[in-house]
């Protein structure tokens, strides 16, 4: 599946049989996380970042989820110091850390290529 594209041509259109559907994953802050995105579109929302964090991202297998196209989109806010997310395996990114300033937000934005998580985009609060 993870080389399978979810999506057909016709509007509701799903290859995979299923609805296509959305997942919220909210982990406790940990120093490292990993998690394995398995719906159309994931959103990753750690507890407050009160330290350095390290994000891992599975990328499924032959049969598996996820699926060409899926989407993951990451939030992260920090507490009233700096903080540095640092981008692991399964992350194809522009550059392999996120430092959020103390109490700001920082987004980034990736689309499964079939092999690896293709960062689309990143952002932090002014």
């Amino acid at each position: 599946m993870a080389t399978t594209v979810r999506f057909g041509s016709w509007t509701n259109d799903n290859n995979t049989g299923s609805t296509i559907t959305q997942e919220y994953q909210a982990p406790a802050y940990a120093a490292t996380l990993s998690i394995v995105p398995t719906q159309q579109m994931t959103l990753l929302a750690p507890g407050q970042l009160t330290g350095a964090l390290t994000v891992n991202v599975g990328v499924g297998t032959a049969t598996t989820p996820p699926n060409v196209g899926d989407s993951l989109e990451m939030l992260f806010g920090s507490d009233a110091s700096s903080r540095t997310v640092t981008f692991g395996t399964g992350l194809a990114v522009t550059a392999s850390t996120l430092v959020i300033p103390g109490t700001k937000y920082g987004t980034i934005n990736f689309t499964f290529n079939g092999t690896i998580w293709v960062e689309i985009c990143r952002s932090i609060t002014v």
